[in-house]
């Protein structure tokens, strides 16, 4: 029988003093609940895929490239998601954790982590919602799978990327107002977007001031918002919402800038390690002159090679860049 495991909760937050955390194990069979993609995300930045043991749920199979990168970069998951019970994002199977020797479950979710804690399964709680905590994020990472310079290499191009857009943007005065959400539901699904939109040099059409992950919208308050750009997670909701006749004076319609979000290993707009090729491509979205210089297709090369150790051809570039 394997060892009691550990409690181990730890809470990447704002404000959190991440240098508290001092005893901690390290990790070797890894299981990743709820957000599957964002959190192998962060474990593929730092070439730790190996460690990875559940397969990737049924329903995040439907964009091309996150079940391909997955199942390239996650070689010891399991042939079945039986780690969780009916699919439910937040109902595990002991058991199975048990014997099959898992050392960690990470999650984005604090009240199931702390409930795993409970039951005396280590369990680690992401969250990134700024700058900060991308550098806070990759830091506790690394320490648990053993991963210090791989971690200092992605943190020092997250900075660079970041600190050439600030400055780029000195020379630009006007700020678009960007609307990112999810048409079908009418929402903003992540605080997170508010952050790249700015950094970008956008303004966010929501409230930036929020704390609440969902902001749920209106075709009204669309309209009263006038955003000049729109961002979609879904590309089959780009024509969708061209063709919404009482949308058609939003200045983003009228001016064919709707876009749909790139997406790699998840979607760029939402939580994951490919955050600062979303920076770059909102960057050049928002201000097409200002950023001629990015070669996106030179960028995705360089990063998921140096980061994900992936080779993407020249399709798979446009599958990421251009999912419609």
């Amino acid at each position: 029988m394997r060892k009691a495991l550990c409690f181990l909760l730890i809470y990447l937050a704002l404000g959190v003093n991440l240098d508290a955390d001092t005893k901690h194990k390290r990790a070797q069979n890894i299981i990743a609940v709820g957000a599957v993609p964002v959190i192998s995300s962060f474990i593929f930045a730092l070439q730790r895929g190996d460690m990875l043991r559940n397969a990737l749920p049924e329903h995040f199979k439907t964009r091309p490239m996150t079940p391909k990168l997955y199942n390239t970069l996650t070689p010891h998951q399991a042939k079945e998601p039986h780690f969780s019970i009916a699919n439910s994002t937040n109902t595990l199977n002991l058991e199975q954790i048990w014997t099959q020797d898992i050392d960690l479950v990470i999650t984005m979710d604090r009240v199931f982590a702390k409930s795993l804690q409970e039951k005396g399964i280590d369990s680690l709680a992401l969250e990134w919602r700024n700058s900060e905590d991308a550098t806070a994020v990759m830091r506790r990472l690394a320490t648990i799978l053993d991963a210090k310079d791989e971690a200092d290499r992605y943190i020092e191009y997250f900075w660079q990327k970041l600190n050439f857009i600030k400055t780029k943007l000195k020379e630009d005065h006007h700020k678009p107002k960007v609307l990112f959400m999810d048409f079908s539901t009418l929402s903003n699904p992540h605080i997170i977007a508010d952050w790249w939109i700015d950094q970008a040099g956008g303004i966010s059409a929501t409230d930036p001031s929020r704390v609440v992950e969902k902001h749920s919208l209106s075709l009204e308050q669309i309209i009263k918002l006038e955003p000049e750009i729109i961002i979609l997670s879904n590309p089959n909701d780009v024509e969708k919402i061209y063709q919404n006749k009482i949308l058609s004076t939003t200045p983003a319609i009228k001016n064919k800038k709707v876009f749909a979000s790139p997406s790699g290993v998840h979607l760029w707009a939402h939580r994951s390690s490919e955050q600062p090729l979303m920076l770059l491509w909102a960057a050049k979205t928002f201000h097409p002159n200002l950023f001629r210089e990015i070669d996106l297709a030179k960028e995705l090369r360089y990063f998921y090679a140096t980061f994900l150790n992936y080779a993407l051809d020249d399709e798979e570039i446009e599958q990421i860049l251009y999912p419609i």
